[in-house]
């Protein structure tokens, strides 16, 4: 026996080879270990240092020679665990997952207490698809090492996939005990809390990801886009340029940068960066929505509908780009291709809450005859879309429905009692309990499935002349024109932000102008402002007092005129056949209305209302002067 033969000596060059790789020198391992590699008789010694070779060709890429060092090391024992498992680890490298699975399924015979394989095997049966096998898998290296922190943070992951929302916060919670600086278990526990609505902890959690990994990029980005969502724009822009600064290759986070330079209205900042983004991947489907949302934004409508009809070739369901290609086409009255894609509002996501199907035995009206049938017409949305699309009723009625019934939140519900061609208002839950019905169908679907795509009258509404009267001696003391103002919309609107004026002082302009009295129907969102009305031009607060639209409708009948901005008041006043100036931002308005700075503000209402709408982002006190303008000159 030589001397490099000699057990002893075998031992001593494998400890040494140990001690250089354990300090990162690879290839000086690889060295040392290579007279016990050329030993010609098989030996655990020998299997020992081919593992341990291909950990070191691992390290230095030499994948080939890697599994050929594995390979061998099993030759030399076939019951050898870690090159079993090492060889998964590799294969799944290299996607060659079936040699992978058997690999980590060999290691595993080996050793039914080996942590790593289960774990590895619980990986590549998550990435191939098979949940219930791999959460068994993960499921089993938890058992055999409870505080696997790792484990319990991909098994969440799997759990959150499939909607178990409670059970995925549990294995967070539990990767975070067996690591209390488990950056990524932090941020997926707040990827949980957005899916929850709970923005706040988010927020919480992916800072927490940051203290512990300072660098985690896709906590940056993500708490960047969950900013975004909260309106803080100035933070959401710092937070995603920081993660560009650590990850600038990535275009999903130039994209989310480019929506939050939409939101702030610089577009051709945005254009820019997603632009950007799709010159890292120019298949990048979100990419080319969010772009088109800025030049549509920059009013280059032929660039943007090509933009987005590019994002719905390569991903025909995403749902964001329908409903922005639908928006450009009704703006355009192009009604024929919108209408369609418009169904898309149900599903997507920015931040607004949708309406759900009805749970209903009856199937939805796809556009069968109506003769003799009932219908059940479900509103959704906002208050306005019910009283924008409210006229399709009258329609509906003519093709012969026996019996037509409007669900809706008692707001409405006076109100639509009495709208020609409705036979009786339920609220969504008596609609559902007490009614049978032969279809249903969402209101705003209804247009539609419609053969004329002609928009019916505005005008559907006749106040309650009880109500009329009832109003009647609180507006008699009012000298000159009556005028209504609503200053303020639903704050919880995804655009309240850009909608809704400051407060009712941006008005202030109006108060001396000749031969004029307002009337708040401010209701809900500061009401109370009007109460700060100068005292010599008080306005009359009945906001507080108005219980639904019926009472509305009884008050606006009698007015002169409505300001609004886009909320509900405005269409009822439409609905009414009411004059009524709509004060629009300068970008980023519902596709209703028309691009016009003054004039006609929508063709749902030709001619009864006006827009007045902002030069410049944020500048109401333009808008105020045009009207101030327009009052003096009456």
């Amino acid at each position: 026996m030589t001397s490099s033969d000699s057990p002893r000596n075998d031992a001593q060059l494998l400890q040494a080879a140990v001690l250089l790789y354990t300090n990162k020198r690879f290839a000086d391992a690889l060295t040392a270990l290579q007279p016990i590699l050329q030993q010609r008789t098989a030996s655990a010694t020998r299997a020992a240092a081919f593992n341990l070779a291909g950990v070191c060709a691992q390290n230095l890429e030499r994948l080939a020679d890697a599994e050929q060092f594995w390979q061998r090391a099993i030759e030399d024992k076939p019951d050898y665990a870690e090159p079993h498992c090492n060889l998964g680890s590799l294969f799944k490298r290299l996607d060659r997952l079936p040699d992978a699975e058997a690999s980590f399924r060999a290691a595993i015979a080996c050793r039914a207490d080996y942590v790593e394989a289960h774990y590895n095997l619980g990986l590549l049966l998550h990435r191939a698809g098979r949940p219930r096998d791999a959460e068994a898998a993960y499921r089993k290296a938890i058992e055999l090492r409870p505080n696997l922190a790792a484990a319990h943070n991909n098994l969440g992951v799997l759990l959150h996939d499939e909607k178990r929302l409670d059970e995925a916060q549990a294995a967070y919670v539990q990767a975070l005990a067996g690591n209390p600086e488990y950056g990524e278990a932090y941020f997926n526990l707040g990827k949980l809390q957005v899916d929850r609505d709970k923005l706040r902890e988010a927020e919480v959690m992916y800072r927490a990801a940051l203290v512990a990994e300072p660098n985690l990029v896709q906590a940056h980005h993500h708490l960047g886009s969950l900013l975004n969502l909260l309106k803080r724009f100035d933070e959401s822009e710092a937070s995603l340029r920081h993660a560009l600064t650590l990850a600038p290759h990535l275009p999903d986070i130039h994209t989310s940068l480019g929506s939050t330079l939409i939101e702030t209205d610089r577009y051709v900042d945005a254009e820019a960066a997603c632009r950007t983004a799709l010159a890292f991947q120019d298949d990048s489907a979100n990419a080319l929505h969010t772009l088109g949302i800025a030049l549509y934004r920059q009013g280059r409508t032929d660039e943007a509908e090509a933009a987005y009809r590019r994002a719905l070739e390569i991903h025909p369901d995403l749902t964001s780009a329908k409903f922005g290609l639908a928006a450009l086409l009704l703006q355009a009255q192009r009604y024929d291709e919108g209408w369609p894609l418009y169904e898309a509002r149900h599903e997507r996501g920015d931040g607004q809450k949708r309406a759900q199907a009805p749970d209903v035995s009856c199937p939805r009206w796809q556009g069968e005859p109506l003769a003799g049938k009932s219908l059940l017409i479900w509103r959704e949305q906002g208050f306005g879309d019910a009283l924008q699309f409210g006229r399709y009723i009258a329609t509906l009625k003519a093709q012969g429905v026996a019996r037509l019934t409007f669900a809706c939140p008692p707001a409405l519900s006076r109100l639509f009692r009495s709208v020609e061609g409705v036979d009786e208002v339920f609220d969504t839950l008596a609609a559902v309990s007490q009614g049978q019905y032969d279809y249903w169908t969402f209101l705003l679907s209804v247009p539609g499935l419609l053969d004329d795509k002609t928009l019916p009258p505005a005008q559907f509404i006749t106040p309650d002349p009880g109500l009329v009267d009832a109003w009647r001696g609180r507006l008699a003391g009012l000298a000159g024109r009556k005028i209504g103002l609503v200053w303020k919309g639903n704050p919880k609107h995804v655009n309240d932000h850009k909608r809704s004026l400051p407060s009712l002082d941006t008005l202030a302009p109006l108060w001396d102008a000749p031969n004029v009295s307002f009337v708040s129907l401010q209701k809900g969102a500061d009401e109370d402002e009007v109460s700060y009305a100068p005292d010599e031009r008080p306005i009359l607060p009945l906001g507080a007092d108005l219980t639904d639209f019926a009472d509305a409708a009884a008050v606006v009948a009698q007015l002169d005129l409505v300001i609004s901005v886009d909320t509900a008041i405005a269409h009822l006043s439409g609905a009414l056949g009411k004059p009524c100036w709509v004060m629009l931002p300068a970008t980023d308005n519902e596709w209703r209305w028309t691009h016009a700075r003054t004039g006609p503000a929508s063709p749902w209402y030709a001619d009864t209302m006006r827009a007045f709408r902002q030069t410049e982002p944020g500048d109401w006190a333009r808008v105020v002067q045009a009207m101030r303008a327009e009052l003096d000159g009456r």
